[in-house]
């Protein structure tokens, strides 16, 4: 009995040490919090208030912070991986806030449609960077975490496990991205580029529960003097249904509006052109993602609560 207890303990503490410290998945992200974070402390060093980009990697993959903060709009993009879940994404997102930034929530639709879930991969990577144990504003979106479910979701799954093994007998890349492609002041590019899947146009709205969680976090920033804004993300749309999800995203607008400032977007979420765009509907490529970031300019300009001049 006491070999199996023994057994059990050493082989949860493998899967362990594997989900936190070898995972490749863990491990860019990890990498891509420390060069975000990083970023963020320097423009606080600086005395600098800065916008904080929240979201998955819609947002890593949209907005390129180092334009903004060149152009005068210091800025931070900490969009992470939205797999990791809602709650996961914005607790990375809160640890680079600081007393007087704007905080931009750029969540994916989607994510707006269910209650705030954490995934276990946003699990590992929380334990991974170290941001599950700190105090600060990350807090607000990590009330009322269970250690139990922290402690279950560091085993990696038997999903995991086979895909993993199968990239090692067929010798594909354990991870699609790569630590060089990390861009100054926290958005990821990609080489990659794939089929792009496409589906019907259906209006979706915001669950009720999810704003509400958004609403009090809101509250609790607003404590320690920060605004904050939704940004809808990109997504790829053929041209034939461009006028439909332009309709459907300025309802879906509308709803939030009620309840927090809304950045306005011309292109209203929708980009019809399929060379924008690398592996995903809601990954552009680079010149792609400069472009969007440049004409976000006059958009973010009078959300600025305090200007700096630019660099």
């Amino acid at each position: 009995m006491a070999a199996l207890l023994t057994a059990l303990i050493l082989s949860y503490l493998l899967a362990v040490i594997y989900s936190i410290l070898i995972n490749p998945e863990v491990r860019f992200w990890k990498e891509a919090y420390k060069r975000k974070i990083d970023w963020a402390r320097i423009l606080t060093t600086e005395g600098k208030p800065k916008f904080v980009f929240i979201g998955g990697s819609s947002t890593a993959f949209q907005i390129d912070a180092g334009i903004l903060t060149r152009a005068g709009i210091p800025s931070v993009n900490m969009g992470m991986h939205a797999g990791m879940g809602i709650r996961a994404t914005a607790a990375f997102g809160l640890s680079a806030v600081a007393r007087g930034d704007t905080v931009i929530w750029a969540f994916e639709k989607d994510r707006l449609t269910k209650e705030p879930e954490l995934d276990p991969l946003g699990y590992q990577a929380l334990v991974a960077t170290g941001v599950i144990f700190h105090s600060g504003p990350q807090q607000l979106a990590l009330q009322g975490i269970d250690p139990v479910n922290v402690l279950n979701a560091l085993r990696p799954g038997l999903d995991h496990c086979a895909v993993m093994l199968a990239k090692v007998a067929l010798g594909h890349p354990l991870y699609r991205y790569k630590e060089k492609f990390i861009r100054a002041g926290g958005a990821i590019t990609t080489d990659e580029i794939r089929p792009m899947p496409t589906s019907s146009i259906k209006q979706i709205l915001p669950d009720s529960i999810t704003p509400a969680w958004i609403s009090a976090m809101n509250s609790g920033l607003a404590e320690i003097d920060c605004s904050t804004a939704y940004l809808i993300s990109q997504s790829y749309v053929p041209p034939q249904d461009a006028e439909a999800a332009s309709a459907a995203n300025r309802i879906f607008l509308e709803r939030l509006r009620s309840i927090m400032t809304v950045v306005p977007d011309p292109a209203m979420g929708v980009q019809t052109d399929l060379q924008s765009f690398a592996d995903t509907p809601s990954h552009l490529r680079a010149e792609a993602m400069e472009q969007r970031t440049r004409n976000l300019i006059p958009f973010l300009n009078p959300l600025q609560r305090f200007r700096v001049d630019s660099r």
